[in-house]
């Protein structure tokens, strides 16, 4: 399995952009959230002193935008206004290869991404896998979005499942690392009491095994009924993650607390808060953390049951 920063270098990362550049980047930007936060962390080179170009992101332009401004410059072949027509080369996915062509012939030829460095995949083809992912969403619910935003669809559903697959097993690493060093991190800030994380639950309301098989379930039912039931599915949750919190919180005392896993998780928690408490009786410890992330509602809630369970244990000391 490939490292992180070796996988960066592989995908994703163009190192020979310009450095010395210290205004605000993209990629600090509050609004992006914790998940970006993610990708951030899981394509960040480690070990290197490089520093981002500010410029290094992405804009939707409609393509009328891109003419007015072809027609407030000059044409370096016929010294006049420009002015001519925009067509699409070449398009593969969310990339495409523009060309401008002035009256006098001249053409602007230029790229909407960059060419990932050993491979022969675009940037944003990649992100876009990458993104649908994290958002726990299939190729055709990628196209739909795609259609919504009135922008070119995705790469089809082959070259998205092979994207996935390739980057899938190192993503899956970082972010249960992730989740592991957010755990520690809450601990250590709260009493400076060090965690174990005994157990690593990660729960998903996605398997992309089966929504790769649903491509085939009209042109081929008994090869989708098979790989049904012959996979091991990755879904382990159903439902909202808040509903799941309020039930959670509805029904917890000291009793229940006593019979709850180690480590109790939602999805999409890698960043963010957590709770915890710990309680000691004759025959051992029950040590359990609460990882909430940044995403349930009802986080006050929680905390205050939590305080409840440790005063209530407090009282029978």
């Amino acid at each position: 399995m490939k490292k992180t920063h070796q996988l960066q270098n592989d995908l994703i990362s163009d190192i020979d952009q310009p450095t010395g550049n210290e205004h605000f980047t993209y990629k600090e930007r509050q609004f992006a959230g914790p998940s970006y936060q993610k990708l951030s962390n899981f394509l960040e080179q480690q070990n290197t002193d490089v520093v981002e170009d500010t410029n290094d992101y992405y804009q939707i332009i409609h393509n009328s935008f891109l003419l007015e401004l072809m027609k407030q410059s000059i044409c370096i072949s016929c010294k006049s206004i420009w002015n001519g027509d925009m067509s699409v080369a070449q398009r593969e996915g969310l990339y495409c290869s523009l060309v401008f062509t002035c009256h006098c012939s001249n053409e602007i030829k230029i790229n909407t991404s960059k060419q990932c460095p050993k491979t022969s995949q675009r940037d944003i083809n990649i992100r876009s896998a990458i993104g649908a992912n994290f958002a726990g969403i299939g190729h055709q619910d990628l196209v739909k979005l795609c259609g919504v935003l009135n922008v070119p669809p995705p790469i089809d559903d082959d070259h998205f499942s092979r994207t996935i697959t390739r980057i899938l097993p190192v993503f899956e690493s970082h972010k249960l690392n992730s989740m592991k060093n957010a755990i520690e991190k809450a601990c250590d800030e709260s009493n400076k009491r060090k965690l174990t994380v005994l157990d690593l639950e990660r729960l998903s309301k996605s398997c992309s095994i089966c929504t790769g098989a649903l491509s085939i379930k009209h042109s081929n039912p008994t090869k989708y009924e098979e790989i049904k039931n012959k996979h091991k599915c990755k879904i382990t949750h159903s439902g909202s993650s808040a509903s799941r919190w309020e039930q959670l919180v509805s029904s917890l005392n000291l009793k229940t607390f006593l019979a709850l896993d180690n480590t109790i998780r939602c999805p999409d928690c890698a960043d963010g808060g957590a709770e915890w408490i710990q309680v000691d009786w004759l025959d051992g410890t029950k040590h359990v953390t609460f990882d909430y992330g940044r995403t349930i509602d009802g986080i006050e809630d929680l905390i205050k049951k939590l305080r409840q369970i440790r005063e209530e244990y407090a009282s029978q000391l």
